[in-house]
């Protein structure tokens, strides 16, 4: 099979592979459509690193095949799997939790001890074939497609997931106003979902023109350009001086991160839901703006398999629109072509189209 091959960070190639096969506990399953998102790109840069709860980092298997916003046709099924057969399409949440540590038995696989990541710890989906890794199917992290959804919607599952957690722990609620910060895909799956959750005001801030031009598909309420415009000047004209009362980070941005604290309500809820650059994680706050304000200050960082559950059925009802995201399409052999693209911005979401 034809396949993108990490031998170490930073390195990868289009190469040939043998078929993968499965054992009895394991699926077999033809890709489909597999999206490129954001840790694709730092992985072609070279940027293979997580990190533990105690700051250690968590590298990469190698060698391993990469892609994880995913959705394939199940062609073999081992003799113990009696829930899904041949034929069925799919899609497959790639963060798993183990189900045994502190944080799972607590409720909160997202922050999972000992999770285990398709493209990182399994092979993923920028290939012909994947094998559905045994513990995805006894988490029944295994989403089955219904005729409504093609392939190409069911592979922005994850990312509609990841941003249903980020509003959950926000608690995004009714009648909030809300800042979301970046108007990339993950902004405007958050325009949607703020929506939902029925607030009064969403704002939505990007400094690139492509972008803040494509995000208005999406109906926000009210549309800063940062290149042009006064960011905190514009939200406290919006909120007549009070501050916004969630701020959801879409960009990595020191400047933006620091300058959040002044544009949040009292007892506001600031949410970094984008990293910052492993060598420069460091910002300077005014702590005792978090302090005398009351600011509530957290992160997003993952989702779980009931989250990409609950995505997948509002991809399925039309509630989430994610069909209107995807702005280039290509065949794994122009997968370089594809994370350029994805890389300097030029597209929204990019997906790869395989079999």
């Amino acid at each position: 099979m034809k396949a993108v091959l990490f031998s170490e960070e930073g390195k990868s190639n289009i190469v040939e592979l043998q078929d993968p096969k499965i054992n009895n506990d394991e699926i077999l399953l033809k890709i489909n459509t597999c999206a490129i998102c954001g840790t694709d790109i730092k992985l072609e840069q070279g940027i293979s690193t997580k990190f533990d709860k105690y700051g250690n980092e968590r590298r990469m298997q190698f060698p391993m095949i990469t892609g994880h916003e995913l959705a394939g046709t199940i062609v073999e099924v081992g003799k113990n799997i009696s829930k899904y057969i041949i034929g069925d399409r799919v899609n497959v949440t790639p963060n798993l939790p183990c189900g045994r540590c502190f944080y799972c038995q607590t409720g909160h696989h997202d922050i999972c001890d000992d999770e285990k990541d398709i493209s990182y710890n399994y092979n993923g989906a920028f290939a012909e074939y994947m094998i559905i890794p045994e513990r995805a199917i006894w988490l029944d992290a295994i989403n089955k497609l219904s005729d409504k959804v093609a392939t190409e919607e069911a592979a922005l599952v994850e990312p509609v997931a990841i941003s249903i957690n980020s509003q959950h722990i926000s608690d995004v609620k009714l009648g909030d106003v809300v800042l979301i910060v970046g108007a990339g895909p993950l902004g405007c799956i958050g325009i949607q979902l703020a929506k939902i959750n029925g607030t009064k005001k969403v704002i939505i801030a990007e400094k690139s023109k492509e972008r803040f031009e494509f995000s208005k598909k999406f109906n926000a309420d009210v549309y800063i350009n940062t290149d042009k415009e006064d960011l905190l000047e514009r939200v406290l004209d919006e909120t007549e001086g009070l501050g916004v009362d969630k701020i959801i980070l879409c960009c990595g941005s020191h400047d933006i991160q620091e300058k959040s604290l002044l544009m949040i309500k009292k007892r506001g809820i600031i949410n970094f839901f984008a990293s910052l650059p492993k060598d420069n994680p460091y910002i300077k706050a005014n702590s005792n703006l978090i302090h005398y304000k009351e600011i509530i200050l957290t992160g997003t960082y993952n989702s779980t398999p009931l989250q990409n559950k609950l995505a997948y059925n509002l991809i399925e009802k039309g509630i989430i629109n994610v069909k209107n995201l995807i702005t280039h399409r290509f065949n794994l052999d122009d997968y370089y072509k594809a994370i350029e693209i994805a890389k300097n911005g030029e597209g929204m979401q990019v997906i790869i189209n395989i079999n």
